[in-house]
């Protein structure tokens, strides 16, 4: 798969899990915007040469993102903001074995659901103060394997009082 005409999901209105997983060739993903989106609760675009976050949008009853072994090298601040809508209920998000190396301070400050935040095996070298500042109900979060030189403020983990 190389790349999706902008209507394709229109009529699946019962899918729950969509795997999108394993093609090597899809580096871009404009956009899942068909309103038929609104009952996906699982998407999967794990290793498939992403460079960016997909625009999502609709898909109100997301919980689960894997975004794991692409090539994702920057967390946006629109990444997961300005359509919160659509991460309203997410709980698990995985962003693990990409190349990234700057995350926006208030690209996660949206997903107010999230539980489960791994961003390991990434080139991360700075983590601002408030990068997690919303996720009061995470509750686990990696960060192994990066490249973590200097972490802004010693209270960037002060609303993570859910962490284990």
């Amino acid at each position: 798969i190389r790349s999706f005409e902008l209507n394709l999901f229109t009529y699946l209105f019962l899918l729950k899990n969509l795997y999108l997983s394993n093609n090597s060739n899809l580096n871009y993903f404009d956009s899942l915007l068909s309103k038929s989106m609104s009952n996906v609760e699982s998407l999967f675009i794990n290793d498939a040469n992403l460079t960016s976050v997909p625009f999502i949008l609709y898909c109100r009853s997301l919980k689960y993102i894997n975004l794991n072994n692409n090539k994702i090298t920057y967390i946006k601040s629109e990444s997961f903001r300005y359509h919160s809508v659509s991460f309203y209920k997410l709980v698990y998000l995985y962003l693990s074995k990409n190349f990234i190396e700057y995350i926006d301070e208030i690209s996660f400050n949206y997903i107010f659901s999230l539980n489960f935040l791994d961003l390991s095996q990434n080139r991360l070298k700075y983590i601002g103060n408030m990068t997690f500042k919303n996720l009061f109900l995470l509750k686990y979060l990696n960060l192994s394997y990066n490249e973590l030189k200097f972490i802004n403020s010693s209270n960037l983990f002060e609303n993570l009082q859910s962490l284990i």
